[in-house]
């Protein structure tokens, strides 16, 4: 989740909260149990790769944690570079 600040058509301003990766959801669950969540309704399927259910251990929760919650004092468009965490050497954003 990420607290944004949104504004309305009428100029009005307020904090709201989202989800950094909109229709999806992520589940705590043991693989056995994965096949169960893809028969509830509106689940279309689960996330994987050739066939295997992708499952995230705790480091990669952890790390995308990190990576979508970066701070900058940076302006819209303004070039930076990344010294140090989980981005250094990155530019493509």
């Amino acid at each position: 989740m990420k607290k944004t600040l949104g504004v309305w058509n009428n100029r009005q301003k307020n904090w709201i909260i989202q989800v950094f990766f909109p229709n999806y959801i992520s589940v705590n669950t043991c693989p056995s149990e994965l096949y169960k969540m893809s028969q509830i309704p509106k689940v279309v399927a689960c996330v994987n790769l050739s066939g295997t259910h992708s499952i995230l251990s705790s480091n990669e929760v952890n790390a995308i944690n990190e990576i979508l919650t970066v701070e900058t004092n940076s302006n819209k468009g303004e070039r930076v570079k990344i010294v140090r965490g989980p981005l250094v050497g990155r530019s493509e954003f």
